[in-house]
Parts: structure tokens; C-alpha cells; sequence
């Protein structure tokens, strides 16, 4: 018997071949794609691999110069160990490769520069990126003084110390913010003074309409000039403590500006001295892991013929762990020193940094009490509070002022006429003949306040000009008494205000002479111990040499092992850093003392002397 052959049997065979094909193909395909993929990302990370090598060779072609200057007051011993180790190498500002310039680079920094001719946007106008990349606001094209004065700045490659400080001030935002307010409040105590003086007002008026009397009632027209004066008399001394009080709000915006001013200089220079001890170490660090490596290398081929101890090869091996892993993590400092320096500067994260890497040693001896003296006479936080509560004892004394009576004069002067007329519009001819007769009026306002309550009194005498009624003019006088109540709530309570004010003014300003106090006695403190530290640790490193050449020479009889040895250079790595780092303090502890007498300036001239 025949089996009927199914007519779609085929058909579905030959599907299921197609789609086992289309399935290897496509599998074939993803392979090899994933080969081309690992085979571009092999090729990849060995182009990086090489970047990476040169990178780092060229990362040590450091050149090997160091200058330190030391005045003769200085200890002997100190320098000659500033000059020996500028024999012996350190950071150099001339260098090309330095960190934050070529060694560790970011992109270079952008540079707007417009086509001749061309308008700019309004993009580029209300845009608040250009002010950040140092450009102006309103006028794109021109640089801010910040950007200029770091232009010129890096024109010789080397930033200075009163370079960078003078950068950050004028691309401080904060300080231009202040800026604004002693203009605010200068404006305020001008505004306070004009209070004092009388004010005068024009006045010109046209006026018609028709007759009050006659039949007819006819239309008239008329005309007035006048001046209107005002001058306070008396108000108790209100208006001259205010003015007062206005002055000593503007000093005290200065002194808030001073001091913004004097932190802002401090600020930059901690970063710039980060930046340059940080340098120093990585120097030191470096130098150190050269010397550290040639030995490991040595000692592991020694190890791997079996002509040296596992134990003691461990021991090295470890210190040179150790010497990598400190020389990875101070390039790591110096990049988040340079990243803090830029932010203390207010410039973008591209901007080239070649900071001048010198540094000089010149010894001071102020004196405390001269110091604590001029301190206090000059230190704007202390001026400032002491502003302060002058002004809210100012406050209390014109809340005082305004239980007094105040009495003001007010008067006008001035012409007036009137005439009758036939029609609403008036020719030349009857302009001309409008006939004006003098007018004025005078009198006293006075108030005074009775508690919570007040009273007013006006006398006035008036001269009325003639109008199309009274022919001849007319003059009269008047007096009047006002009673207000409960209109001096307000003043009650904004008095007893100004006293809380005045008494928490008075509590800060002698805060803020026993904080001057405790600080300057801590710089000052400070300043002798980096002056002991600088002698600690030329002593330590002095001691360290002598023993490290000892233990060099006695590792070549066996006597000594090159682990002790490459603790011997880690440790001297360490007091190198150690000496650089105190420099730098005492820098900083002169800068602190400057800036808490009020003049961050102060030691330059006896330091240049």
C-alpha cells in the first residue's frame, strides 16, 4: 500500500534547513565580530600600554635645579643645607615638565577669537560662561582684569606667589560682591546727608472753568508758578545720628571687605605653598624610588640565583612596595593641590600653572606686643564689630531722638492770575495779558509722639494771588492741632530692637578682640615652632646622610642589610619633606600674622630688607 506523500513535507524541510544555515551564519558573524572587537581593544590597550611608558619616561626627565636663599640672620647649619640641596635636586620652575604644566597637563584651556567684523550674540552677551572662562558679561571680546592680569602673568612662565594672589583677587566674585555693597552703602550715607538740607519743588499749573458769579456765569482761565520749600528745624538730633550712623555702616562695609580681602590672600597662599611642598615630595619621592628600585632589581636577581635570602628579598621587596605606593600617592596630592590652587585663584580646571618653585629663607623676629598692639588697632574684623556697635549705639540714640519734638518749615513762592475769556481756547494776545500777582504761604509743621500716640500742630499764613472772584487777592492765616492714636506701636517695638541690637553688637565686638588675641598668640607660636622644626629637621637629615652612607658602605662587606639601608633612604625622602614642609609653614605662620594685624602685606618690606 502506497503512503501518500504529504505536499508541504518538503516545503517544511527545506525551512527548517534555512533556518539552521541563517543560524550558523549569523553565530559565524557574532564571532567574528567579537574577535575584530577584541583584537581593536588588544591593539588599544597596548597603544595605551605605550603612551603610558613615555609618558612616564618623560615624566622623569625632570630637571634637577633648586634654588633656596637663606638671609645671613639664619643658622648655619640651615644654610648649608639650603644650598646643599640645591645641589642635590629639586623641583625646577624652569622646568617644561612640571606638575599642572606638562607632566600633568589637563586640555589646553579654550581661546575666543572672534572673526574681524563679527557682532556678538546675544548668546555670548547674557551667556554666564564667558565671565567664568575670563571673559566680560557685556562686552565678550574683552578680557576681565583677572584673565589679563593672568595672561601676563604666564608671558614668562613662571607664576610667583604675589602674582597668583593678585589673580584671585581681581577674579573673586565674592570681593567684587562686597565692592557693591560699600557702594551701597556710601549711596546710603550721601542719601542720610541730603536729609539735612532743604528740598524744593516746581510747580506749574493751568487751570479754567466758569465763574462762581454773574448771570452768565462766564468762562475764565488761570495760570500759577511756585516753588515749594522745605527744611527740617528741629528734630531732636534724629537726622545728624542718622547721618552718622549711615557713615559708620559704609567703614564698616569697607572693613567687611578688607577682611574678605585679607582671607582671600591667605586662602591662595596656603594653596600656593601645598603646591610647592607637594612638588618638593614628589622630587624627593621620586629620587628616592630610583635609588630604591636599582637596589630590588639587584637584589631579586641575587635571590633568583639563590645567592640571597628569601627573607631579607621579601623585606625589600615590601619597601619597595611601600616607596611606589608613597610616590603614586603623592602625585595624586599634587593633582588635588593644583585642582584647590585653581579653585583659590578662580580660574578654569584647563589653565596652565608653571608656579615659580622657589623658595627663600629669611628669618624674622617681631615683636608680640607690638604686634598685639597694631593688631588690635588694624584688624578689620575688629573694626568691623566695633563699627558695628557704634552704629547700633547710634540706633538706640535716634530711637531716643524721635520721643523729641521735630518741627519743619514749609513755605511756597510763587505767581498767580486769572482772567475771563469767551471761548475754552485762549489766543497769544490773552496769554500775554493774563495778569500774575505774587502768592505764597509759610508755616511750621510740628509733631511730637506721646507713647504709643502722637500730636501734630500746623501754623500757616497764606497770600492767595487775585482770581476772576476776588479781584484784589486775599491773605489769611490758620492754626491747627492733631491728635493720632496708637500710630507708635511701630517705634516701640523697633526701639527695644536697637537695644537687643546694641547689647548683641557690644557682645561680638569683644568676641572678636579675644578671638584677634587667642589667634595671633597661636601664629605667633607657630611661627616659633616652624623656626624649631627647620633646625629639628636639618638635624635629622644631616644624621640620616652620614647613616645612610655608613650603611651603604657596610652593605658592601655584608655587615649591614639593604633593608635597613632602604629604610635609611625612605626616612631621608621623609625628612627632606619634613624640612621643605616646615619652610613652608613658617611662610604661612608670617602670612597669618600679617593677616590677623590686619595687613597680609605686613612682613614684605622687612622680609625684601
Amino acid at each position: 500500500m502506497k503512503t501518500k506523500k504529504n505536499p508541504f513535507a518538503w516545503r517544511a524541510s527545506a525551512a527548517v534547513c534555512l533556518l539552521i544555515g541563517g543560524f550558523f551564519f549569523i553565530s559565524k558573524s557574532i564571532v567574528y565580530a567579537a574577535e575584530d572587537a577584541l583584537t581593536v581593544l588588544q591593539r588599544d590597550v597596548l597603544a595605551a600600554k605605550q603612551q603610558q611608558a613615555d609618558f612616564e619616561t618623560k615624566a622623569k626627565q625632570l630637571d634637577q635645579a633648586f634654588s633656596v636663599s637663606a638671609s645671613p640672620s639664619m643658622q648655619k647649619e640651615a644654610q648649608d643645607l639650603l644650598s646643599e640641596m640645591a645641589k642635590q635636586g629639586a623641583p625646577s620652575s624652569d622646568s617644561k615638565e612640571i606638575a599642572g604644566s606638562k607632566k600633568f597637563t589637563f586640555p589646553s584651556p579654550r581661546t575666543f577669537e572672534p572673526k574681524p567684523g563679527l557682532e556678538p550674540s546675544k548668546a555670548w552677551v547674557f551667556n554666564p560662561m564667558p565671565k567664568i572662562l575670563g571673559f566680560d558679561r557685556e562686552d565678550p571680546y574683552r578680557l576681565t582684569d583677572g584673565r589679563a592680569l593672568y595672561k601676563v602673568a604666564i608671558s614668562d612662565g613662571k607664576i610667583t606667589i604675589k602674582e597668583a594672589v593678585n589673580i584671585g583677587l581681581a577674579n573673586s566674585i565674592q570681593a567684587q560682591a562686597l565692592l557693591k555693597k560699600v557702594d551701597v552703602a556710601d549711596s546710603k550715607w550721601t542719601e542720610a546727608k541730603r536729609a539735612l538740607f532743604p528740598t524744593a519743588q516746581f510747580q506749574y499749573d493751568d487751570n479754567g472753568g466758569r465763574s462762581p458769579s454773574g448771570a452768565d456765569r462766564p468762562l475764565y482761565k488761570g495760570r500759577s508758578i511756585k516753588v515749594n520749600v522745605s527744611q527740617p528745624l528741629y528734630y531732636g538730633g534724629e537726622l545728624v545720628l542718622t547721618v552718622k550712623q549711615a557713615e559708620e555702616n559704609m567703614k564698616a562695609a569697607k572693613m567687611e571687605y578688607e577682611k574678605a580681602k585679607n582671607e582671600l590672600v591667605q586662602s591662595i597662599r596656603t594653596a600656593y605653598y601645598s603646591v610647592v611642598k607637594t612638588e618638593y615630595n614628589v622630587q624627593y619621592q621620586e629620587t628616592a624610588l630610583k635609588d630604591i628600585s636599582a637596589l630590588y632589581k639587584t637584589i631579586k636577581s641575587a635571590k633568583d640565583r639563590g645567592v640571597f635570602a628569601e627573607v631579607d628579598a621579601l623585606n625589600v621587596e615590601s619597601q619597595y612596595q611601600q616607596a611606589n605606593f608613597t610616590t603614586d600617592s603623592t602625585h595624586n596630592d599634587l593633582l588635588a593641590a593644583y585642582l584647590t590652587l585653581r579653585q583659590a585663584m578662580n580660574l578654569d580646571s584647563t589653565d596652565d600653572l608653571p608656579l615659580h618653585l622657589k623658595l627663600e629663607l629669611k628669618k624674622i623676629s617681631p615683636n608680640f606686643s607690638q604686634l598685639l598692639d597694631f593688631a588690635l588697632k588694624n584688624n578689620p574684623d575688629i573694626l568691623s564689630k566695633e563699627l558695628a556697635f557704634l552704629s547700633a549705639r547710634d540706633g538706640v540714640e535716634i530711637y531716643k531722638a524721635k520721643k523729641r519734638p521735630h518741627f519743619d518749615f514749609r513755605g511756597s513762592f510763587g505767581h498767580q492770575g486769572e482772567h475771563l475769556t469767551d471761548s475754552d481756547s485762549e489766543t497769544v494776545e490773552e496769554r500775554e495779558k493774563l495778569p500774575q500777582k505774587r502768592e505764597w504761604y509759610a508755616g511750621i509743621h510740628g509733631s511730637m509722639p506721646f507713647g504709643a500716640n502722637s500730636g501734630e500742630f500746623d501754623m500757616v499764613k497764606h497770600q492767595y494771588g487775585p482770581t476772576v472772584s476776588a479781584f484784589q487777592g486775599s491773605t489769611d492765616w490758620r492754626r491747627s492741632w492733631k491728635f493720632n492714636l496708637l500710630d507708635k506701636l511701630a517705634d516701640i517695638t523697633d526701639e527695644k530692637s536697637a537695644q537687643a541690637t546694641f547689647m548683641q553688637s557690644e557682645a561680638d565686638w569683644q568676641k572678636s578682640r579675644s578671638e584677634v588675641i587667642f589667634k595671633l598668640k597661636e601664629n605667633f607660636y607657630s611661627l616659633q615652632k616652624a623656626l624649631i622644626q627647620i633646625d629639628t629637621t636639618a638635624a635629622k637629615m644631616r644624621y640620616q646622610e652620614k647613616q645612610n652612607s655608613i650603611l651603604k658602605y657596610m652593605m658592601g662587606f655584608q655587615e649591614a642589610t639593604p633593608g635597613n639601608y632602604l629604610e635609611g633612604l625612605i626616612e631621608q625622602a621623609s625628612n627632606r619633606f619634613s624640612f621643605i614642609q616646615a619652610v613652608t609653614d613658617y611662610h604661612l605662620a608670617v602670612s597669618n600674622i600679617g593677616v590677623t594685624c590686619g595687613n597680609p602685606f605686613y612682613f614684605d618690606k622687612e622680609k625684601e630688607a
